[in-house]
């Protein structure tokens, strides 16, 4: 995982730096993850962005397929006005702030700058480095000497640890031997408790096999009264249908007994009513009653000032009340 992405390291950099390297050995590429093999080419192009002591590594295929936004106009040029430089791998914006000419082997100016001023130092740092090597050489002189003085000890201390290590051998092999014969005897007693858990287990298997014959049994009872259970359920169906058809005729036979009984009251909304006379029939309890060809009406919940149930002649009569005790009561 890289420290930063691709399009931070592709702008402005304040601290840090981008070049591009010919790689001749196998590396993880810092943005799609994939281990790059080096394959029938020699050399492999790689950018290598450094700030410090942190080091990412790109692939060239991550880094030209990143989109590259210019920071001088803050657009999104086309791949014709991006020109890249050969030696950092940074990209330009042609035309825009700057003009380039020649787009091939194109450096840009700041590796220049850094090229030039990096010339004369490249001599003194070369001798810097010779020195240098010189010094660890020495160094590396006397490390050797030291670490042989220091196994020249080693073998002695091996040599002492090598016979303590005979004796605790002699001591782990009487252990063994002991612990050999416990274990034989645990093992013996384990065989005598698996051969009685055996036969238990047999036994078990036998009492099974008895229960499934039983079960089965019970399940051949159970799908015989399933099936009687089924024909009752129908037989119930049937009753029920003659049930509802006899309470219909009962009721059929009531209203008609109501219709025509002399001197009885009707509760039934008489047809033709609208929905507010209705609701209002039914929440005075409004009756009525045939009387040769008149008619008599009434409501169980309308009284007289002296406490008697009021008649009527006529519906409209009712219902023009009705209507004046429901107007007051709101």
């Amino acid at each position: 995982m890289s420290s930063k992405s691709i399009t931070e390291w592709q702008q402005p950099l304040t601290t840090g730096t981008t070049t591009i390297i010919q790689s001749t050995s196998n590396f993880n590429c810092g943005h799609c993850q994939k281990h790059q093999k080096k394959g029938k080419q020699p050399k492999i192009n790689l950018i290598m962005c450094q700030t410090g002591s942190v080091v990412d590594l790109f692939c060239s295929s991550c880094w030209d397929t990143q989109e590259f936004c210019c920071h001088d106009c803050q657009t999104i040029p086309s791949d014709k006005d991006i020109v890249g430089c050969d030696s950092c791998g940074q990209w330009s914006h042609n035309n825009c702030q700057i003009e380039i000419e020649d787009v091939n082997n194109y450096i840009c100016s700041c590796c220049i700058t850094k090229n030039e001023r990096a010339i004369p130092e490249t001599i003194d740092q070369s001798t810097i480095d010779v020195n240098k090597q010189v010094e660890a050489l020495i160094v590396s002189n006397q490390r050797t000497i030291a670490k042989s003085e220091a196994s020249e000890k080693l073998c002695e201390a091996l040599l002492q640890k090598h016979t303590i290590s005979q004796q605790e051998l002699e001591t782990l092999k009487m252990e063994k031997s002991s612990y050999i014969s416990a274990t034989n005897r645990t093992l013996q007693k384990q065989n005598d408790q698996f051969r009685i858990l055996n036969e238990q287990n047999k036994l078990y298997a036998k009492n099974n096999d008895t229960l499934k014959t039983e079960l089965k049994k019970v399940g051949n009872d159970l799908q015989i009264r399933k099936e009687a259970t089924s024909l009752l359920g129908a037989q119930v169906i049937a009753l029920g249908k003659r049930k509802k058809e006899h309470d219909g005729m009962v009721e059929l036979m009531s209203r008609y007994v109501k219709r025509h009984k002399t001197n009885c009251w009707l509760y039934i909304v008489p047809d033709g009513l609208s929905v507010v006379d209705a609701m209002l029939w039914k929440q005075y309890e409004c009756k009525y009653r045939e009387q040769g060809s008149s008619q008599t009406y009434s409501a169980d919940k309308i009284t007289s000032k002296v406490g008697n149930v009021p008649l009527w002649d006529s519906l409209s009569d009712l219902l023009e009340t009705v209507h004046d005790l429901y107007a007051r009561k709101k």
